[in-house]
């Protein structure tokens, strides 16, 4: 899972870097303090999940990022450090 912040406007997350997964993940994400939320707008790759794009605003440029990917009974969860990129 890799998550950048595109032009202060949106975090865009990806999770094909090995290549297009068989499976289609549910994505949600969160800031700290605020609740966790689906993906709105997933990016796609022959209609696989590869990756979601969502709102961001400068006010969240230092809070703590946090993503959730599942399927089936699978649950990963990820603190990403975007300040850092």
């Amino acid at each position: 899972m890799k998550c950048l912040v595109i032009n202060l406007e949106n975090v865009r997350c990806t999770w094909n870097s090995q290549g297009t997964p068989d499976i289609n993940y549910n994505f949600s994400s969160w800031f700290i303090n605020e609740n966790e939320r689906s993906c709105a707008e997933y990016l796609t790759d022959n209609g696989t999940n590869i990756g979601c794009k969502r709102p961001y605003t400068k006010l969240q440029r230092f809070d703590a990022f946090y993503t959730t990917l599942r399927y089936g009974g699978e649950t990963y969860v990820k603190k990403h450090d975007l300040k850092g990129k």
